[in-house]
């Protein structure tokens, strides 16, 4: 039992600490001046996914005692749902990744339909990997459709106009893994273009 309620502690702190570093970017009224590797953004955003995953399972787990799972529910803000979707959607929304996506494949200019906060390369990142993690999140919810639907401005034949050469292996494991089980539990999916679904099958 302590060593539940350890996990409980920790992960709440940690989980506050995590959402309010990726809400400072949010916050703030101008792009943040830093410069962060793409590999340190995307483990930023890969262990924030991660950290939800771990304490979901821990928090169903069958041998917690009822104090703990009663310690849980009156602390439900703990690695919610909705503040890790809100997060990421946020990220999304704040560097205007889609547009910049929409763009690049259209043959137009990404830059023009940045804005701000999209033409940092950290806040660009910092997007473009949330998408990768929200397709994570909805297939660990069970939302196939709204998974696929988030790849719908992601070619995967292309890469971002970003040099993540490292990065790219864990990434396409990560989209093909969380395709292949949207694709497998709802067949019916007909929302990625084409060419990605050829890739993946």
């Amino acid at each position: 039992m302590i060593l539940s309620k350890t996990f409980v502690f920790l992960s709440q702190g940690l989980m506050q600490g995590m959402v309010a570093n990726l809400m400072m970017f949010l916050a703030s009224p101008e792009p943040i001046d830093l410069t962060l590797t793409n590999q340190w953004l995307w483990e930023i955003i890969d262990e924030f996914v991660y950290q939800f995953q771990s304490f979901t399972q821990f928090r169903r787990s069958p041998r917690l005692n009822a104090e703990e799972v009663q310690y849980i529910k009156e602390h439900s803000y703990i690695w919610s749902v909705l503040s890790v979707l809100n997060v990421l959607y946020s990220l999304i929304e704040k560097s205007n990744i889609n547009q910049q996506l929409q763009a690049y494949f259209n043959g137009e200019n990404p830059e023009a339909v940045a804005g701000e906060f999209g033409k940092s390369p950290l806040y660009k990142m910092l997007g473009y990997f949330s998408l990768i993690a929200l397709l994570r999140v909805h297939s660990m919810l069970g939302d196939y459709h709204l998974a696929v639907k988030v790849l719908e401005n992601i070619d995967l034949h292309k890469n971002v106009s970003v040099n993540f050469d490292a990065l790219r292996g864990k990434i396409n494991n990560n989209i093909l893994f969380c395709c292949r089980q949207c694709i497998a539990m709802c067949p019916l999916v007909k929302l990625l273009r084409t060419t990605t679904l050829d890739l993946l099958m």
